[in-house]
């Protein structure tokens, strides 16, 4: 599979895909959308190689893609922040690479999920225009 072929599986996973209602979340104007898949695909893609090298066992890759909630248009953010919470309470925060995939604005992190559990989920997004919105999710996750 090429770079290009994943990023467009992940991007239409994202607004498509049938979990895509339990990784959304509208914060204000903006739809927030929540992609996570093992980071050790990643290798194999060169577009994701930033997030590769010598990664910790249990590495997910978090994804967010953004979208005015009027017309589905892709949003542009000056900043995404994310904080993952894991099942025993240590958090890791850490400020998402902006990337386009297929032309598309989205902004990616590796976070070590190293137990199975409820992981919560803080993205705060501050938009090139508008005030800053924040999102919550939770993640059940297997080891």
């Amino acid at each position: 599979m090429r770079a290009g072929a994943f990023a467009l599986g992940i991007a239409a996973a994202l607004a498509f895909g049938p979990a895509a209602a339990q990784h959304e979340q509208v914060a204000d104007s903006i739809v927030v959308r929540l992609g996570i898949v093992p980071a050790t695909t990643l290798g194999q893609f060169p577009g994701e190689a930033m997030h590769a090298s010598a990664l910790p066992s249990g590495s997910q890759h978090v994804l967010i893609a953004l979208a005015d909630v009027r017309n589905g248009t892709p949003v542009e953010a000056g900043k995404v922040v994310v904080r993952v919470t894991d099942p025993k309470g240590a958090a890791q925060s850490k400020q998402l690479v902006a990337s386009r995939t297929v032309g598309i604005p989205d902004y990616s992190e590796t976070f070590t999920f190293g137990w199975s559990g409820r992981y919560r989920i803080h993205v705060t997004v501050e938009p090139k225009a508008g005030k800053a919105v924040d999102a919550d999710f939770v993640w059940m996750h297997v080891v």
